[in-house]
C-alpha cells in the first residue's frame, strides 16, 4: 500500500471516534428500543474503516422486572440491531445487561 494512501486513512485503519450526528443518531435508536427501567445506559462507538462497532452496556435497576429472562434481553438485541442496521450497513453489535455498575465501569473505564 502506498504510505500516501495509508496516511489519507490511517484514522480509519486505527479506528475513530464516531462523528457527533453519528453519535445522536445511535443514541436516539437505543433509547427508542429499551425500557425506563433502565437505572443507566452507557454506549461505547467505534468506526474501523466502513464498520461502526457498538457496545451497549444496560445497567438494570434491581427492583425491575424488565430484562430479567434471556428472551427479553434477546428481543432487546434483535430490536435494535433491526434499527441500526437500518442506517449503518456494517455493524458489530454488543449489548451488555447488569445489575451490578462494577461490570460497566470496568468494561468502559469509568474509574467508579
Amino acid at each position: 500500500m502506498p504510505v500516501i494512501i495509508i496516511k489519507k486513512y490511517w484514522k480509519q485503519v486505527i479506528g475513530v471516534s464516531l462523528s457527533t450526528d453519528l453519535t445522536k443518531k445511535i443514541e436516539s435508536i437505543i433509547q427508542s428500543n429499551i425500557t425506563k427501567e433502565v437505572g443507566e445506559t452507557t454506549i461505547r462507538a467505534l468506526q474501523v474503516g466502513r464498520t461502526i462497532y457498538i457496545q451497549i452496556y444496560l445497567l438494570i435497576n434491581t427492583e425491575s422486572s424488565a430484562y430479567n429472562t434471556l428472551q427479553q434481553q434477546d428481543n432487546v438485541r434483535a430490536s435494535l440491531l433491526t434499527d441500526l442496521t437500518q442506517h449503518f450497513s456494517y455493524l458489530t453489535l454488543d449489548v451488555i445487561f447488569t445489575h451490578s455498575a462494577i461490570w460497566v465501569s470496568r468494561a468502559v473505564n469509568t474509574g467508579r
